[in-house]
């Protein structure tokens, strides 16, 4: 998530249904993997995620997906030393 994120960056999220393209959201797509995507755009049975980091290939963007699992949207970062900002 490169030049929004960073590695090390702590990420707050909460439970909402009201996710709309462009959030910030943590999901676990399958029981092994968590992820941080930018919605690209989203329905009540599917999902297409995004990557800021236009460098970096990953299997889970500009696919669609089942929205069968969770999705949390984030609403804080924090990054030492000591910075923190909303999304």
């Amino acid at each position: 998530m490169k030049p929004t994120l960073n590695h090390n960056d702590f990420v707050f999220v909460y439970k909402t249904k009201n996710i709309q393209a462009n959030d910030i959201v943590v999901a676990q797509p399958d029981k092994k993997t968590l992820i941080i995507k930018r919605i690209k755009r989203i329905n009540s049975d599917s999902v297409i995620f995004s990557s800021d980091n236009k460098k970096t290939n990953s299997s889970f963007s500009d696919i669609e997906l089942k929205r069968n699992f969770q999705i949390l949207k984030a609403f804080l970062v924090f990054r030492l030393p000591l910075y923190f900002f909303f999304l």
